[in-house]
């Protein structure tokens, strides 16, 4: 099922899609597409084409804001993920970036946008505020995000962000890693003050991966 979001009529980018569709149809690969609905994975749509080739596909075309939020809006994941390589980082926004982050509703949404996010460093202080969402994937994403920038944030940045990191987040492996990437990043510029406060809280709470992150950082 697709978006309830309208569009203006726009015969150009409509056959675009088209075209985007039909290339993603022909190249499905079924078990792959089961395997990902037997995990939990949440689309409309999923026909399992690889990350690769949907990198393939959008390369032929120019980056294009109204074009990849059309396809973000399609309840497909093909075309979800197409539509992060399509968008122009430049243009995110304070205000439209919840037009990405509402759509975000698994762990797959959440690292692929993590890459385009990342490449908007203007947008740290918003990425920061969006660690205290109440949705688990939005944060997921934005605790991607951060870890794929944490060598361009200053050392106020990165302690607000450790600070705002809900600790429940460990129970999960992919918030996990980019938990322990941010707080091996707070090491290397010399916070180890504030990594070390983070795991003492950390290993008292006995989440899922809290043993792992604690180890990984020698505490």
């Amino acid at each position: 099922m697709e978006s309830k979001k309208y569009f203006a009529v726009n015969e150009t980018l409509n056959k675009e899609i088209s075209q985007i569709k039909n290339k993603i149809m022909l190249s499905m690969n079924g078990i792959c597409a089961e395997k990902m609905q037997n995990s939990g994975f949440n689309y409309g749509k999923n026909f399992g084409v690889s990350w690769d080739r949907l990198c393939e596909i959008a390369s032929a075309y120019e980056q294009n804001w109204d074009l990849a939020i059309r396809l973000w809006n399609i309840d497909i994941r093909e075309t979800k993920l197409i539509a992060t390589k399509i968008c122009s980082p430049e243009m995110l926004n304070e205000k439209n970036i919840y037009e990405w982050i509402s759509g975000i509703n698994n762990s797959e949404l959440a690292e692929i946008t993590s890459i385009l996010f990342a490449k908007n460093i203007t947008l740290t202080k918003k990425y920061i505020e969006l660690l205290h969402d109440a949705n688990f994937y939005i944060r997921l994403s934005m605790l991607h995000t951060l870890s794929k920038i944490g060598m361009n944030l200053n050392e106020k940045e990165i302690e607000e962000i450790i600070k705002s990191i809900n600790i429940s987040d460990t129970d999960n492996i992919s918030a996990a890693r980019a938990i322990e990437s941010i707080l091996l990043t707070a090491d290397i510029k010399g916070q180890k003050e504030i990594t070390t406060e983070f795991t003492k809280i950390l290993s008292q709470t006995k989440t899922t991966y809290s043993e792992y992150i604690c180890k990984s950082l020698n505490y």
